[in-house]
């Protein structure tokens, strides 16, 4: 059975932000670039670390382009500099970080 979800989870992890979770147009993304950011163990590490974080509401993350989006929640705001702490935290290395829209 772990081998099933293993599977599954490097299947799908090379899609590229399949889905979103952008429900409204004054939600606000980041994207950031993460070095380090290997297998979906990696990327199940990260997202609890990130979800954790007050202002997150989702997380998004493409193995392939090695990157997250952050999809924060209504009228919240985050630091660059605690985004890049969480990642740090979590073992890994944040690159370019950007804000499309």
């Amino acid at each position: 059975m772990k081998n099933l979800i293993f599977i599954l989870l490097i299947t799908f992890s090379g899609l590229a932000f399949a889905t979103s979770e952008i429900d409204d147009a004054n939600d606000h993304v980041i994207e950031i670039n993460i070095k380090g950011m290997a297998c979906p163990f990696c990327q199940d590490g990260l997202s609890r670390k990130l979800n954790a974080l007050p202002a997150v509401k989702t997380v998004e993350f493409s193995l392939k382009l090695k990157k997250a989006r952050i999809v924060l929640k209504k009228d919240q705001t985050l630091d660059g500099n605690t985004l890049r702490q969480a990642i740090i935290d979590s073992g890994f290395t944040p690159g370019k970080m950007s804000t499309p829209q």
